[in-house]
């Protein structure tokens, strides 16, 4: 026991692995003041599995930034954006053992945050995939649904949002939707400050 945390003795990164999925099997999504649905965001899969993380000894850390495109454009109201893909590699370590983990990742930003936004994007779905994390969020799920804006319903404008990964698609939901579907208007706007907010990352 040190610093008040017991730790757990495992011989392998697969056994202390299969620990903390034991111990986070899934993240309780939280509410938002002012919307009718909850989320889990990066604070929240941080605050779950730090503490397991440490208590059976797996760090994470970046071993591999590969870039795959990185381009400009402009959004409808003429802001300049930079998109930035690029595989990520992180490797998992329980003592000497360890396991490579690479992600796909891409983020937008108008000034210079576009690859540090990408980085912690990436960080987060390494973690949720490496411990297969369940936060109740499947794109193949909604991949097929293709309702008109007109027919939206509030679940169905989240799942929309929570889907974009840029700040453009946000932007383009958003206009599309401000005159199909006046009656979400408000909460739509609300979901996709809070996406955005997701998106840009730490300032």
């Amino acid at each position: 026991m040190t610093d008040g945390v017991v730790y757990s003795e495992h011989k392998t990164l697969q056994d202390a692995r299969l620990a903390i999925m034991a111990d986070v099997p899934y993240i309780k999504k939280g509410t938002s003041p002012g919307l009718r649905y909850t989320y889990a965001g990066e604070a929240d899969l941080i605050a779950k599995l730090h503490p397991a993380m440490r208590r059976h000894r797996v760090t994470v850390c970046p071993e591999s930034v590969e870039v795959v495109s990185e381009t400009e454009y402009a959004t409808a109201s003429g802001t300049r954006m930079v998109n930035v893909r690029a595989t990520v590699g992180y490797v998992f370590r329980h003592g000497d053992d360890q396991q490579y983990v690479a992600v796909l990742a891409e983020a937008s930003d108008s000034g210079d945050k576009a690859a540090s936004k990408l980085m912690t994007i990436a960080l987060k779905y390494a973690l949720r995939q490496f411990f297969l994390i369940e936060t109740g969020d499947d794109p193949d799920a909604t991949a097929h649904q293709r309702a008109a804006v007109a027919d939206l319903t509030s679940e169905m404008a989240h799942e929309k949002i929570e889907a974009a990964t840029t700040v453009e698609e946000l932007e383009v939901f958003q206009k599309a939707a401000a005159t199909k579907a006046p009656g979400l208007r408000s909460e739509i706007n609300l979901m996709i400050s809070r996406r955005k907010r997701e998106l840009e990352g730490a300032e």
